[in-house]
């Protein structure tokens, strides 16, 4: 108990930081909206409920931590935007806090550029203030991460892990992985939007490994793009902020989900799983910023509406999370289930 107890606390922590988050690019109702979605999010039962997971709430908390520190130098391409020593210092420490937590917390950096592009119009023009004014905090924190790597070298002989995830030996044998990926693809977007059907285990046996073009990962193709799509629509509106309504915040979300997912996401090497949730933590904080958003847009249009869908919405998640839990209270209960739903795995 005392384990499982740690963890719904650091879950809390993790939620209050992602309201902070929000609240930095968009209004109170968004932020707090947003926050509410991620604190009852099944996805996250397998990172809050089974104890290993605490390493990635953990890594998440420093992650986020990190973000709100460089918040604070408000935005880099206004007048006097300074990045001074401590807390340049801050935000490396907490990069190492995630990073040696967690290896997925390697996209900081990414993040932070993200939070640079969010608050400002950061085109071909302004990249050379932008360089001046940021290079030595991405200098500190590469070389972090190159001590990171080194020492991860000499302990493991491998930067990445040099084995396949489980069953899918095939990826390694020039069998093109976009075919699998982009069915992943469609997992993801099920898992976000709608959490009913979950697995503590995602080997072949449940996301196979495609050897070609199915309607299924074309599906997952056609939703990247889209993805994509809305990204680069909604990054020309005008730029968040406190108390900005911006529909920025949905291409903010849907890049920060890319960039954090990219280290498991099996697209530049191996990630040792084809998909799991636990991995989905950091980069649902996306997911919640857009739902926090249009459940607020949602409420200024139509209130009543918009106290029921969140009503709705919140109470079907708390209640698919209540009932999955017990699922992570050891390992024979989780045994029980996966016999029980996936007896094929």
């Amino acid at each position: 108990m005392p384990y499982h107890l740690v963890n719904a606390l650091a879950h809390g922590l993790a939620t209050a930081l992602v309201v902070l988050l929000i609240a930095s690019l968009s209004t109170v109702p968004v932020a707090l909206l947003g926050g509410l979605v991620f604190a009852v999010h099944p996805v996250h039962v397998e990172a809050v409920s089974n104890i290993v997971g605490l390493a990635e709430v953990q890594a998440a908390v420093f992650f986020l931590a990190a973000c709100l520190v460089h918040l604070r130098t408000g935005r880099v391409l206004a007048e006097g935007s300074s990045y001074g020593a401590g807390r340049i210092a801050t935000v490396t420490v907490l990069y190492l806090g995630a990073f040696l937590t967690k290896e997925s917390a390697v996209t900081l950096p990414g993040a932070l550029f993200l939070l640079d592009a969010a608050r400002d119009q950061i085109g071909r023009g302004e990249l050379r203030t932008y360089v001046r004014r940021r290079w030595r905090l991405y200098g500190v924190m590469a070389a972090a991460a190159g001590a990171v790597l080194a020492m991860r070298f000499m302990v493991l002989g491998s930067l990445a892990r040099p084995f396949g995830p489980l069953g899918a030996d095939l990826l390694q044998q020039g069998v093109p992985r976009i075919w699998t990926i982009a069915g992943i693809w469609t997992h993801y977007v099920r898992l976000m939007v709608f959490p009913l059907d979950l697995s503590a285990d995602y080997s072949p046996n449940v996301v196979p490994v495609e050897l070609g073009w199915t309607a299924l990962n074309l599906a997952g193709l056609v939703l990247a793009l889209a993805f994509l799509a809305v990204a680069w629509l909604t990054f020309r509106e005008r730029e968040l902020g406190e108390g900005s309504s911006s529909g920025r915040l949905v291409g903010f979300g849907v890049m920060w989900f890319i960039v954090t997912i990219l280290p498991i996401s099996n697209v530049f090497f191996l990630a040792g799983v084809l998909l799991a949730e636990r991995t989905l933590y950091l980069p649902s904080v996306g997911a919640a910023a857009v739902a926090g958003w249009l459940l607020a847009r949602l409420f200024d249009k139509r209130p009543r509406l918009g106290w029921a869908v969140t009503t709705m919405v919140v109470v079907a998640m708390g209640v698919r999370t209540w009932k999955r839990t017990p699922t992570w209270e050891h390992t024979g209960t989780v045994f029980e289930t996966m016999l029980r739903d996936y007896p094929q795995s």
